[in-house]
């Protein structure tokens, strides 16, 4: 299993690979971030409690997608901005 700076090393040189650091400015991360939280929102949009306490395999999937969104956004933006995400949660 890989760690946080692992995580972090790999999105910074997806980022690089892809020609993307130009677009990375943190306002721009921020947004991208917002997006995707939305997205990971739509997927229990209108679930019960019941529903959201009893997921589907495939809503599970989809669920565990926008997670890993989420969290490659929140990693590029902590990068760019100098925060060490560990440091920050301690």
């Amino acid at each position: 299993m890989k760690g946080p700076e692992d995580i972090r090393t790999s999105v910074a040189k997806l980022a690089e690979q892809r020609n993307w650091e130009k677009f990375h400015c943190s306002k721009n991360l921020m947004i991208a971030l917002s997006v995707e939280v939305a997205e990971l929102m739509e997927t229990f949009q209108w679930l019960t409690e019941e529903q959201s306490a009893n997921l589907s395999a495939e809503k599970t999937q989809t669920i565990m997608h926008e997670i890993a969104d989420v969290q490659v956004y929140l990693v590029r933006l902590a990068d760019r901005v100098g925060i060490n995400i560990l440091e920050a949660v301690y």
